[in-house]
């Protein structure tokens, strides 16, 4: 048993919940540490790095962001502490907010110790790439920090349609258009995991490539998986043979990392579908835990 290394569950703050007024949503009323820490037992995890599912802390308020970014940062780093070695913290961010957020990213990696940064690949439509965000991606870059992107739900719309289609493109979204301002070269020493195999991207790489071919600079002339070279993806949603051939693919296996999405799925999901892939012992450790202990080397065997 590898021990799995979770880079994608998630913490639910009462705060949270009660900001976005879902407290009957099923999801969140069944999560409980008790029980997360008993199906990460069952399915062999020994880590999760948990953050905030989606909207994410997406106000227009600032005050009202500025409390529920404080209060769900700090609920998630007491249950990191109180359970030493199991949890990993994703500080997350009030980002419409550029001067806030760059004041919590400091509280939260230098005082609350925390292992990288949780965002949603869009607040109130504008993507993470969009130039009014440079100022925290600088500082990101600077800190060389880990930094989670989790997909959006559309105007905070949690249907069917939005949860199986709109988030796997919001994703898609986010990441094209960051090639296309250059944002993975431009901060090239921020660690970026973006959910689900890449969201609907992998899907769409040669309609990508050929019609960004035609933009000017070129940003995908070496093709897409070359501009992604430094990007992980976790394997939530992607850990069967079709869709796991197509990411296999595009991005290899060194940059791919075990996910769960819990409470949002079942952690056994993810967990039953990749071992059912059969993969060698050396890709199998490295998308249970090698690329992860990279990413996040205080959780690494000693």
């Amino acid at each position: 048993n590898p021990r799995r290394i979770d880079t994608h569950c998630h913490v639910v703050p009462p705060s949270f919940v009660t900001s976005h007024h879902m407290e009957a949503t099923e999801e969140f009323k069944a999560w409980s540490i008790a029980r997360q820490l008993e199906e990460m037992d069952k399915y062999g995890v020994a880590t999760g790095i948990q953050g905030l599912n989606s909207p994410g802390i997406d106000f227009e308020d600032e005050a009202e962001a500025i409390k529920i970014a404080r209060d769900c940062n700090e609920y998630a780093t007491k249950v990191m502490n109180d359970h030493p070695g199991r949890y990993g913290t994703l500080i997350a961010l009030p980002l419409l907010h550029v001067d806030a957020s760059l004041k919590e990213m400091e509280y939260g990696l230098d005082t609350l110790k925390g292992d990288g940064i949780s965002l949603v690949t869009s607040y109130q439509s504008k993507l993470i790439s969009d130039p009014m965000f440079e100022p925290v991606l600088a500082e990101m870059n600077r800190r060389k920090t880990v930094v989670f992107a989790h997909p959006q739900t559309i105007s905070r719309d949690r249907s069917m349609n939005t949860r199986v289609l709109e988030m796997p493109y919001d994703t898609g979204r986010a990441i094209l258009d960051m090639i296309v301002r250059g944002h993975f070269t431009k901060y090239p020493d921020i660690r970026w995991i973006f959910a689900h195999g890449g969201g609907a991207l992998p899907i769409l790489w040669e309609r990508a490539e050929e019609i960004t071919a035609k933009t000017p600079g070129q940003p995908l002339k070496n093709g897409l998986a070359n501009a992604l070279k430094n990007v992980h993806f976790d394997v939530i949603g992607v850990a069967n043979k079709l869709d796991f051939d197509l990411v296999k693919g595009l991005w290899g296996t060194d940059r791919l990392t075990f996910g769960t999405d819990w409470p949002f799925v079942q952690v056994g999901t993810t967990a039953d579908h990749l071992d059912a892939l059969k993969l060698s012992a050396a890709d199998a450790y490295k998308i249970n835990r090698g690329n992860a202990e990279k990413l996040f080397p205080r959780f690494a065997k000693a």
